[in-house]
């Protein structure tokens, strides 16, 4: 099993996805910061254990827009992660949240 989180470019809507209201819910944070706060934690983690044993893959939230893109609009991505990466996003904000 592994855990989908949305990457995408600041200033935009953040989609919705469970590990997000997790966090919010675990720290009492708000929607942007709890996103940053995933994302931070990521790529700690990825400094530490490689992108290769924390990414799963990545995929274009809009695919379209890789073949035909004529206003060279940014192209957020929902990106999986690994069920130990986002176990240790949960950990980390728990610890957090204390």
């Amino acid at each position: 099993m592994s855990t989908d989180i949305y990457s995408h470019t600041g200033g935009r809507t953040i989609a919705t996805y469970p590990l997000l209201t997790e966090v919010q819910t675990l720290t009492g944070l708000n929607r942007d910061e709890a996103h940053n706060f995933i994302h931070a934690t990521l790529d700690q983690l990825i400094a530490e254990d490689g992108e290769e044993n924390v990414v799963v893959s990545q995929r274009p939230d809009r695919p379209g827009l890789l073949a035909n893109n004529p206003l060279d609009l940014t192209v957020d991505h929902w990106t999986t992660i690994t069920d130990d990466a986002a176990e240790f996003i949960r950990a980390t904000a728990t610890e957090h949240a204390e």
